[in-house]
């Protein structure tokens, strides 16, 4: 590159005079002999040729400027193609450094269905998923299954470029239910940025998507499709989810039941809000 930059320098003062370049040519201004160069030509056109450089470098996106890390309380409306439920809240505790935890209750028609506490581990340069929880449909605060995963799942990465895909291929998963252990494999792409969406009538800019496929004989499988926004975090999800009846591979073909999530966040105040 250096050498490059040179010889265009040494080219530039060797020649003299200048015409303003045609459409598609990779500087503004092209010399001729005879005359001397002009400096602001010279320097418009390493201008040029810098920017024309920068623009061949990727863009990068980091989960931390889509993570929504201001918000408390997130409330979701749920289309559920098994009618499972409805509504989702997701309640957000920082108060541990390097994690970040939310319960997320799941309710029918006002009714809670599912309660669970998600935590994810943010202190490097990546999210990764570690620790699951289903609490007490009647008493919350009672743990009645803890999976975790070592090393945690990963979800999205402080360096992801569009196109490019990670992922986690050697997680363990184990929990206090049966079986004890499995294995996790996921892999998220980033397939747009810059995006442009409204949901519930809300228009939010800048946005990335990102595609998820997760494969857990234990967890399930699923594909998902995340828009994420700057300083809100999730906006919208669609969820195709494949898994078998009580989550064992002994399990036959027949009982393999397939679900579609699209979950869309709703601005409302509290905790609460009509889907």
């Amino acid at each position: 590159m250096n050498k490059t930059f040179l010889a265009i320098a040494i080219s530039a003062i060797a020649l003299s005079g200048s015409t303003v370049a045609a459409p598609g040519d990779a500087v503004p201004h092209i010399f001729s002999n005879g005359t001397t160069a002009d400096a602001d030509q010279v320097n418009s056109n390493f201008a040029a040729l810098v920017s024309q450089i920068s623009a061949l470098v990727p863009a990068t996106h980091s989960f931390r400027d889509y993570s929504g890390s201001s918000i408390g309380t997130k409330v979701f409306s749920v289309q559920d193609t098994e009618g499972g439920y409805d509504q989702e809240v997701r309640v957000f505790n920082r108060s541990v450094a390097g994690q970040v935890s939310y319960t997320r209750n799941r309710t029918l028609t006002g009714s809670t269905v599912q309660y669970h506490t998600i935590t994810l581990d943010n202190s490097g340069p990546e999210l990764r998923f570690i620790k699951f929880e289903r609490n007490d449909l009647m008493s919350p605060a009672t743990v009645i299954e803890t999976r975790t995963m070592s090393p945690g799942v990963l979800i999205r990465t402080e360096n992801m470029e569009e196109g490019k895909t990670f992922g986690s291929d050697s997680a363990l998963h184990s929990t206090t239910a049966t079986p004890a252990d499995s294995g996790v494999i996921q892999t998220t792409t980033l397939i747009a940025s810059n995006q442009s969406v409204t949901v519930n009538g809300v228009n939010y800019s800048g946005c990335i998507k990102t595609a998820r496929h997760r494969s857990s004989s234990k967890l399930g499988a699923y594909d998902m499709i995340n828009t994420l926004c700057p300083n809100v975090g999730l906006v919208r999800s669609v969820k195709s989810q494949s898994y078998f009846d009580g989550g064992n591979l002994s399990d036959t073909v027949s009982t393999l039941k397939t679900q579609t999530v699209l979950t869309e966040l709703l601005l409302c105040d509290g905790a609460t809000c009509t889907p």
